[in-house]
C-alpha cells in the first residue's frame, strides 16, 4: 500500500508501459550513440534493467563501459538525478560490474530509474 492507496494491477501495467516507451527512448539514443547491445528487461515496477551478456568476456566488460560512461555524459548532469558507478566486486571467479541512474523524488530515498551490469570472469580479464 502507497500513501495514495492500493497500488493495483492497473496501476502496475502503467507502469510498465510508461518504462517501455522510455527504453524505446533510450535504445534509440543508444544506437545514435553506436553503443553496443545489452539484454533489457522491463519490470511492472522498479528500474529498466540491462545486462552486458556477450559470450566472449572481453566485450562483455566493453559494453558495460561503453553504457556506463554514456550514462554518465546523459544523465550525471540533469537537475535531480545521480549516475552511479558502485565498486567492482570479485566472487567466485567474477567480477560484477554495476552502474545505477537514479532520481531524487525528495523522500530521501532515491528512485532507481535504470541499472546495467555485467558480469566478467576474472580468468578472462585480460582476454
Amino acid at each position: 500500500m502507497s500513501i495514495l492507496g492500493e497500488i493495483t494491477d492497473a496501476d502496475r501495467r502503467r507502469w510498465q508501459r510508461e518504462k517501455a516507451n522510455r527504453l524505446i527512448e533510450l535504445l534509440a539514443a543508444g544506437a545514435n550513440a553506436e553503443l553496443p547491445p545489452v539484454t533489457w528487461s522491463v519490470p511492472a515496477t522498479g528500474a529498466l534493467y540491462g545486462q552486458a551478456m556477450d559470450p566472449e568476456p572481453a566485450a562483455r566488460r566493453v559494453a558495460f563501459e561503453a553504457w556506463a560512461t554514456w550514462l554518465e555524459g546523459r544523465y550525471g548532469h540533469e537537475d535531480r538525478l545521480t549516475v552511479e558507478r558502485w565498486p567492482e566486486r570479485e566472487h567466485n571467479g567474477y567480477v560484477h560490474l554495476h552502474v545505477v541512474v537514479a532520481k531524487d523524488i525528495g523522500t530521501g530515498r532515491p528512485l532507481v530509474e535504470i541499472v546495467v551490469t555485467a558480469d566478467v570472469a576474472t580468468d578472462d580479464e585480460d582476454a
